[in-house]
C-alpha cells in the first residue's frame, strides 16, 4: 500500500496518521506534496521516514522557464483532465487569484506539471488530503481522477466530534447520500432513530456549534498568539520568500493593524440587533477567501451583489437581517458595511447576536454554503442555498439557480415549506452512518491527540477496504460524538 499526501500546512497532523497507519496496519510507503520549504522543515521534524516531499516553491523555480505559459499544454490538460475548466482552478485559490495572469498560468502549469511527475514517480494507491482548498489540491484532485487513483479528502462532518472520508473537491458527502437513499426507501431501526432524535434534542439545547468554531477560533486581538504568528511569520519568509502563499512581514504587519482598528470600529458603530417582533429573512456573511465558496459557489464571490438581489426578492413586509461571521470582524472596511446598511430594506446585524435564536424567528434563511443553513435545516426552517453545500443531498432545501427567479424562490419558501420530520431523523441517520468519529486535519492540540489519530486511522483504513468497512462507524451515542 503507498500512500501519497497532500500535505497543506498539516504535516504534524499527517505524520502522526502515518505513523499509526505504519505500526497498526503494516502500511509502510509514504510520501507526499507541500507549497514551501519552510513546510517541509516543519514535517521532517516530526522524524518520520517519508519516501519522498514535494516542494512546490523547488519544483516551480527548476522548471518554470523566463517565458510565458504553454497555454498548448494547459489547453491539453484541460481536454483531458476536465471538468471543470481550468480559469475555475485559478479562481478557486485564494492567493493565485490576485496575481497577474501570466503568473497565475505559470503557476497553474507548474502544478499540472509537477503533479503529474509525482504520480507517475510513486504510483500511489491512495491519495489523502483535507479539504480541496487551492490550485495545487485541485489539480492533484484532477490527476488523480484520471489516473484512477482514490482520493480522499478528511473533512469535517459538521457533527461534533465527527469526519466525513470524501472523493470529491465540493466536500459532498456520498456515503451520507447513499445511506439516505436506503433510508428513505425503508424503516430505520430502534437505534438509528434513538441516536438521531437524542441529537436533535441535544443540539437544540446546547446551541451546539462546530468544532471549527470552539472558543479558540475567535479572533484575538493584541494576544500572545497574534505575537506569536507573526513571529512565525517573519521566520517562515525568511527560510523561503517564492512560497506565494507566504505574505511579506511588512504587509502582514501592516494588515494586522488595519485589521485591528477596523474591529473597534466596526464594534462600536456599524452592526444592529434584531428587532422584536419585525419579520425577516436571514442571511449570513460567508469568511472570505475560503473555499466554500471559491471552490464550492465561485459564481457566488460578489457578496454585496447577492444581498442587494436577496433584498429586492423577499416581501415587502420582511427585512433581511445579514449577519456578520465573528471571525470576520476587522477584515472587511468600513465601505463594505456601510454599502449593506445604505440598503433601504436590510439590517447588518451584529456577530455576537446569538445565531441559533436568529434560526429559529427567521422566515427563512438564505445560505451560499455555510453552516448557518446546515443549523436551519435542522431547526426545520426553510433554507435556500447558492453553492455546493452537503445538506442540499436534502430533499426540503431550496436550490437558487437562477437570481431571476428569487422572489418565486423566497415567496415559495416562506409560504409553502413543511417540515418533515420523519424525513430529517433519516438524513441526521443517514449523516451518522455515513461519518466516523475524530476530528479534521488542523494544528489544534486536541486533534492530535493519539486517541483521535487512532479514529481517523479506523476511517481511513475502513474505507480503504483494510479490515471489515462496518468496524469503524459509529453512531451519535458513541465516545467522542460530544
Amino acid at each position: 500500500m503507498k500512500v501519497f499526501y497532500f500535505f497543506s500546512v498539516m504535516g504534524g497532523y499527517f505524520s502522526k496518521l502515518s505513523a499509526e497507519l505504519q505500526q497498526t496496519y503494516g502500511v509502510t510507503n509514504f510520501s507526499g506534496m507541500l507549497y514551501g520549504k519552510d513546510q517541509r522543515t516543519d514535517t521532517q521534524k516530526t522524524g518520520f521516514p517519508w519516501q519522498k516531499i514535494w516542494v512546490f516553491t523547488e519544483y516551480f523555480t527548476a522548471h518554470s522557464s523566463t517565458g510565458g505559459a504553454n497555454l498548448a499544454y494547459l489547453a491539453e490538460c484541460e481536454r483531458r483532465y476536465g471538468p471543470p475548466n481550468l480559469n475555475l482552478l485559478i479562481a478557486g485559490d485564494r492567493f493565485a487569484c490576485g496575481f497577474s495572469g501570466e503568473k497565475s498560468l505559470k503557476l497553474l502549469e507548474a502544478s499540472f506539471r509537477m503533479c503529474e511527475k509525482a504520480l507517475e514517480a510513486h504510483q500511489p494507491d491512495v491519495i489523502v488530503s483535507e479539504s480541496v482548498s487551492c490550485m495545487l489540491s485541485y489539480a492533484l484532485y484532477l490527476v488523480a481522477r484520471r489516473r484512477g487513483i482514490p482520493f480522499m479528502a478528511i473533512v469535517p462532518s459538521r457533527i461534533p466530534g465527527g469526519v466525513a472520508i470524501v472523493r470529491n473537491p465540493y466536500d459532498r458527502f456520498e456515503a451520507v447520500e447513499a445511506e439516505f437513499v436506503r433510508l428513505k426507501q425503508t424503516e430505520m431501526t430502534a437505534s438509528e432513530r434513538g441516536s438521531a432524535e437524542e441529537f436533535l434534542t441535544r443540539f437544540g439545547q446546547s446551541k451546539m456549534k462546530p468544532d471549527y468554531m470552539r472558543p479558540e477560533y475567535q479572533l484575538r486581538i493584541s494576544s500572545r498568539q497574534d505575537l506569536f504568528a507573526l513571529v512565525d511569520m517573519f521566520r517562515r519568509y525568511r527560510q523561503d520568500p517564492d512560497n506565494y502563499l507566504t505574505t511579506h512581514p511588512v504587509t502582514a504587519l501592516r494588515n494586522r493593524l488595519v485589521r485591528n482598528a477596523r474591529y473597534w470600529l466596526s464594534n462600536r458603530k456599524l452592526f444592529e440587533s434584531p428587532v422584536a417582533g419585525e419579520k425577516f429573512v436571514l442571511f449570513p456573511l460567508h469568511f472570505q477567501p475560503e473555499a466554500s465558496t471559491l471552490i464550492r459557489a465561485p459564481f457566488y464571490l460578489d457578496q454585496l451583489s447577492l444581498i442587494e438581489n436577496i433584498a429586492k426578492s423577499i416581501p415587502i413586509d420582511h427585512k433581511l437581517y445579514v449577519k456578520e461571521h465573528s471571525v470576520s470582524v476587522g477584515k472587511r472596511p468600513a465601505s463594505y458595511y456601510q454599502r449593506i446598511k445604505s440598503i433601504g430594506n436590510v439590517r447588518l446585524i451584529s456577530p455576537y447576536v446569538e445565531s441559533h435564536d436568529l434560526i429559529r424567528q427567521a422566515s427563512a434563511v438564505l445560505s451560499i454554503t455555510g453552516t448557518l443553513g446546515w443549523e436551519a435545516v435542522l431547526y426545520e426552517v426553510p433554507v435556500i442555498t447558492f453553492g455546493d453545500a452537503f445538506y442540499n443531498a436534502f430533499d426540503l432545501v431550496y436550490r437558487a439557480r437562477d437570481v431571476r427567479l428569487l422572489p418565486d424562490l423566497i415567496s415559495e419558501a416562506i409560504t409553502h415549506f413543511r417540515p418533515d420530520r420523519e424525513l430529517l431523523l433519516k438524513f441526521i441517520a443517514a449523516m451518522f452512518l455515513g461519518t466516523y468519529e475524530g476530528f479534521r486535519p488542523s494544528t489544534d492540540s486536541y486533534v492530535l491527540t493519539d486517541e483521535n489519530i487512532r479514529r481517523v486511522a479506523r476511517a481511513l483504513v475502513a474505507e480503504l477496504n483494510l479490515e471489515r468497512a462496518g468496524a469503524a462507524k459509529t453512531l451519535a451515542h458513541a465516545e467522542g460524538f460530544a
